[in-house]
Parts: structure tokens; sequence; C-alpha cells
């Protein structure tokens, strides 16, 4: 496990929408509220294609009312990686659009300066 000392997080704004792969959500606060409905703890995305590898986004609203301080945290789920003859390394940068503003924030999470990795036994 990767201590806080080895994780680094690059943030930096543009003006150019991502490429790969977009989830629009209309009004966070209505999707929250479906959850919170379901029971549910987080929103995972429809599966998405990248360099012939599938994914889904996980989005957990970090709505806890317990938390202070509650953060959004967005992460990768591989899908089926049972099916993995390999290790996967891959760079991930997450955005997330500024309407007022029209720009997109970025986030490229850095462990000991290297890529994440995927494989069946676990993600780092």
């Amino acid at each position: 496990k990767k201590s806080d000392a080895d994780i680094k997080v690059l943030r930096t704004w543009r003006e150019l929408p991502p490429t790969h792969y977009i989830v629009k959500i209309k009004s966070f606060s209505s999707l929250v509220k479906s959850l919170e409905k379901r029971e549910h703890k987080n929103y995972i995305s429809d599966e998405f294609e990248v360099s012939g590898f599938k994914w889904h986004l996980l989005l957990y609203p970090g709505v806890e009312k317990e938390k202070e301080n509650p953060q959004v945290s967005l992460s990768l789920e591989l899908v089926s990686p049972e099916k993995l003859d390999k290790e996967i390394k891959a760079v991930v940068i997450f955005f997330l659009h500024d309407q007022v503003n029209n720009r997109y924030l970025s986030i490229q999470g850095l462990i000991n300066n290297s890529n994440y990795r995927f494989n069946y036994t676990k993600l780092n």
C-alpha cells in the first residue's frame, strides 16, 4: 500500500475537453438524492473502451453527513480483470468541468512518479 508521502497530485487547467470518455452530470444534487434513495454509495458509468480495455468510471459524491469536509472521489474500475494475462500500466487523468469559466481542471495522481498499475489481484 502506498503512503500519503508517495502520492503526489498534479492539477492543471485547460480549455479543451477530454478526448477518451466524458460523463455529463446535469444536476449533482439530483444524482446524490437518487443514490441516497437507492442506498447506493457511488455512481457507476456505462462501460467504455480505451486502448482496447473496457472500464467503468466510479464517482463517490462524498456527502457523508458525519464528515466535516466531504470530498468527491473518482476512480476507474477495469471490467473483467480476471481475463488479463498481463499487468496494465495506465496514465490516468480526470477532468472536472468548471461551467462558470468554461474550462477543465485536470487531475493526475502520481504515485512515486509512476503510472497506475492494474491487474487481477489489486489496483495500485
